[in-house]
């Protein structure tokens, strides 16, 4: 079927806002955003209200696909200006295969004047980006796997086998001494800390960024039983349960660690981590065993000396073969990144 008649639509911050804040009826939906991604998107401290951070598709009046995105201006990489970074993108699968995402990814990123980012996008969406010009770059992700829908006999037996293991592994991280100090924000000492501690880093956030996405999900929390309407069909929006722990971890007194934790349906992201070298493991044995007393079911770094210390006080995966996922970084033809820098898991959008 030949769909002549598809055009796209931009909106600004200010249009979201009266929007989300004001019923405007301005042909912005549900379909297209959903409430707890447009009141993150507007509380953006990098934003203005100019700022382009919707595109969305229509075959006549009918909306058939969206891409976001949200504005960041890096305390590293030195960059000039804002850059922004894809949040989410989908169009409706009779309507691929036609260039319709191509033509509204472009739009989206001629407007921007091409300072976008991607990263963690999908294969297809690496495709398209390489198409237009952009370097894709690749970078190891570690997880663990602690539960699994659907196991058989043999697969329950195995996630009792492993969960019994893990529980013994935090007896024995006993041995590393640290206090924790969980937090609601990150101040101005907690900051001072992540900047002196981020050399290894290739992105760096402000600590009005910061708190930002930590206080500002792009998920909803919903119950189980919620009955949603089908217009709210953003993949991942919504969720049974989120937190953020934020902890800062002290050694006789000392500030010696600082990491984020971000746990969705109980789906454990190392959203940032940084340590004085000299006690990086009392921060793995603060981090570990945080995490295994959640009784969380999956586990990603990017941090493999994390990852290595885990696996090396006895942290046993169900999954016995599988545990690296190469995870992309999309950047402009222009720009230059140091590629023995590192991310963390909260960058991009990564963080919900």
């Amino acid at each position: 079927m030949e769909h002549k008649n598809i055009t796209f639509q931009l909106y600004t911050i200010l249009q979201l806002k009266d929007w989300l804040l004001h019923n405007a009826d301005n042909s912005i939906t549900d379909y297209m955003i959903t409430h707890a991604r447009a009141w993150a998107l507007i509380n953006n401290p990098s934003a203005s209200d100019d700022d382009i951070v919707l595109v969305a598709a229509f075959d006549e009046d009918k909306s058939i696909g969206y891409t976001a995105l949200f504005p960041d201006n890096f305390q590293k990489p030195q960059l000039e200006g804002t850059f922004y970074w894809g949040t989410t993108q989908w169009i409706e699968p009779e309507y691929r295969g036609k260039g319709i995402s191509a033509k509204m990814m472009l739009l989206m990123k001629d407007t921007i004047n091409h300072r976008y980012i991607g990263l963690d996008s999908s294969a297809a969406s690496c495709r398209l980006d390489q198409k237009q010009g952009y370097k894709i770059s690749y970078y190891p992700r570690y997880f663990y796997v602690w539960s699994k829908d659907h196991l058989n006999l043999i697969g329950k037996l195995k996630r009792y086998y492993v969960q019994i293991v893990n529980r013994k592994v935090i007896n024995r991280l006993a041995v590393y001494t640290y206090t924790n100090r969980f937090i609601n924000y990150i101040d101005d000492f907690t900051y001072d800390f992540i900047r002196l501690h981020s050399q290894t880093n290739l992105f760096l956030r402000s600590k009005e960024m910061l708190n930002w996405q930590i206080h500002y999900p792009f998920v909803q929390v919903v119950t189980r039983d919620s009955h949603l309407e089908k217009e709210q069909c953003e993949v991942g929006a919504y969720v049974n349960s989120h937190k953020n722990d934020i902890v800062q971890v002290y050694y006789d007194g000392k500030l010696c660690g600082v990491y984020v934790l971000n746990i969705i349906d109980g789906a454990c992201l190392v959203q940032y981590l940084y340590y004085e070298e000299d006690y990086k493991e009392n921060v793995f044995a603060s981090l570990a065993v945080n995490v295994l007393q959640s009784k969380v079911i999956r586990f990603r770094t990017f941090n493999k000396e994390l990852f290595d210390f885990m696996g090396a006080h006895g942290i046993k995966n169900l999954n016995s073969k599988f545990n690296i996922e190469q995870v992309s970084l999309t950047i402009p033809p222009d720009m230059e990144i140091d590629d023995s820098l590192a991310i963390q898991g909260g960058d991009g959008d990564m963080f919900s």
